[in-house]
């Protein structure tokens, strides 16, 4: 397998270009709705309408592609993660709120993207790269939670509200990525929806930072 500095560069061709996003754009709705060692180049090509020939000629092997579709995958969740956050009015909010509000954004795209992310992260306990760039994602992801949530540091009890928000950060990731790989029954046998399992993390969140 490729390294990840050796990922393909764009083409600079307008074809090309246009050839190579449609490639992207069904490899990722592939992934979306199958396992990786059901991802195959033909199906690929059938949907993006690109030779097999073409992609293998472009992205190498099926390795290769899904390589550049996870950076790609992992550069949008970290937008969307910084875009809900950014759109969160924390100083309009009170204390309470404004958790509830960081861990809802968080859980959000955790839901929107459930799906690939359960290969990405299947596939990272076997690939260190996507393990790497997949634990640089999450890390841009919770500073920028830390840093919503410390807008509010005044009034927290936590004597150190770095360290408690990074703890709890783990503890979310974890309960979120095993629903993600395990499905929502795995460890307890009643059933939580997303939302209100996002309540639930929030509370508990909040308990620890300001009572």
């Amino acid at each position: 397998m490729s390294s990840a500095s050796a990922l393909p560069r764009p083409p600079r061709q307008r074809r090309s270009r246009e050839s190579s996003e449609r490639v992207i754009k069904a490899g990722l709705e592939l992934l979306d709705e199958l396992e990786y060692d059901s991802f195959t180049i033909a199906e690929v090509s059938r949907r993006a309408g690109v030779s097999v020939g073409s992609i293998y000629a472009r992205f190498g092997s099926k390795d290769d592609l899904f390589l550049v579709l996870h950076d790609r995958a992992m550069d949008e969740i970290e937008r969307e993660h910084r875009a809900a956050f950014d759109a969160i009015a924390w100083a309009e909010l009170d204390d309470r709120e404004s958790i509830r509000r960081a861990v809802r954004a968080l859980t959000d795209v955790f839901h929107r993207h459930a799906s690939m992310l359960r290969v990405f992260m299947l596939r990272g306990a076997l690939d260190p790269q996507v393990l790497v760039r997949g634990s640089t994602a999450v890390r841009e992801v919770q500073a920028a939670f830390a840093a919503g949530v410390l807008t509010h540091r005044v009034a927290m009890r936590h004597p150190e509200p770095e360290l408690a928000l990074d703890v709890f950060f783990r503890m979310a990731f974890a309960v979120l990525a095993r629903r993600i790989v395990y499905g929502p029954l795995h460890e307890s046998g009643r059933s939580l929806s997303w939302d209100d399992l996002a309540d639930e993390l929030a509370e508990v969140c909040a308990a620890y930072l300001l009572d």
